[in-house]
């Protein structure tokens, strides 16, 4: 089914999906991206395999200056912990989601936000998991042609990833305590630009 509505950016796009949505699984992609043959199938039988786990597919980042794989060490079944760790749990396009638990939290994307988004939808709605399975044949290709740091440089600072973190803490307080160098790291940068200004 196609949705038509007036642009109102990739968040409320997916927001409006995600209300649309009528099947037990939800799965989301990026327009500038693209996917292997083993993208959908390899999410659906992993889902029905671990129903109790957040699962993931490995992704493969394509930035200017280099291509990367983000679970390059991680495979099958893991503490959810494990995830956290990493840093960068917030890619919406190599997950599947069940569609009873966002409708049981109520779950969508904050508009409010343009940047990181995904990492709060996905802490609130991995707060129903202690245990994440992780696929690592590659089913998507993260297209990063302009790096985030220079995307989104108006958006990154202090008091935007203060108000992630309690919003984060407020539903997955585990995963909170690893957006703790993330914030402190802002803070010293926007320190140094003062600084230097």
């Amino acid at each position: 089914k196609v949705f038509h509505k007036p642009n109102g950016g990739q968040i409320s796009a997916r927001n409006t999906g995600v209300e649309n949505a009528t099947g037990d699984y939800i799965m989301f992609a990026d327009a500038d991206d693209y996917v292997t043959p083993i993208w959908l199938s390899s999410l659906f039988h992993a889902i029905n395999e671990h129903p109790n786990s957040l699962v993931i597919q490995n992704v493969l980042i394509e930035e200017p200056s280099r291509t990367y794989l983000r679970y390059e060490n991680l495979e099958g079944a893991c503490p959810i912990e494990k995830i956290w760790q990493l840093g960068s749990w917030g890619y919406s396009v190599n997950k599947i989601f069940r569609r009873d638990i966002i409708e049981r939290q109520g779950l969508r994307y904050d508009e409010s936000l343009k940047v990181f988004e995904d990492e709060l939808f996905i802490a609130r709605y991995a707060s129903s998991f202690k245990s994440a399975y992780v696929i690592p044949t590659i089913g998507y290709h993260y297209i990063n042609t302009v790096l985030l740091a220079e995307r989104y440089k108006d958006s990154l600072h202090f008091s935007y990833l203060s108000y992630q973190y309690k919003q984060v803490k407020q539903y997955n307080r585990p995963c909170s305590r690893y957006l703790v160098d993330r914030i402190f790291f802002s803070a010293y940068t926007e320190m140094k630009e003062k600084k230097s200004n």
